[in-house]
């Protein structure tokens, strides 16, 4: 081969076509995006789940607070009976459950109501 021949196929193998420069930056920008995508609902999966378990806290706090208010509330009112719980439109429990305290601390086993 001559010496024109190999410059002319070293410059033929070399040159990009004007697209290959746009297709490149697009697969950049692509690839830039889907990461920025991927990292952004990670932490916002992270975030809802971390956001429920504390309002399921939250939800127990007020739970339990209600109750602790009610338990107060008819115990300071002293005047509890049948015609009072009627008018609070309270209703009897069909199936009553209890828990009890077995004697380890910490484990609690459920028994049926009397």
């Amino acid at each position: 081969m001559s010496a024109l021949t190999q410059s002319v196929l070293y410059v033929s193998l070399t040159r990009e076509h004007p697209a290959e420069i746009l297709v490149r930056r697009g697969g950049i920008i692509l690839c830039g995006a889907l990461i920025i995508a991927y990292i952004y609902f990670a932490s916002a999966s992270v975030f809802h789940a971390i956001m429920q378990r504390t309002a399921e806290g939250n939800i127990e706090t007020a739970r339990t607070e209600l109750a602790t208010l009610e338990k107060n509330y008819f115990s300071l009112s002293k005047h509890v009976d049948q015609n009072a719980a009627a008018g609070l439109n309270l209703v009897k429990a069909s199936q009553k459950s209890f828990a009890e305290r077995s004697v380890h601390v910490g484990v609690v086993s459920a028994t049926n109501g009397l």
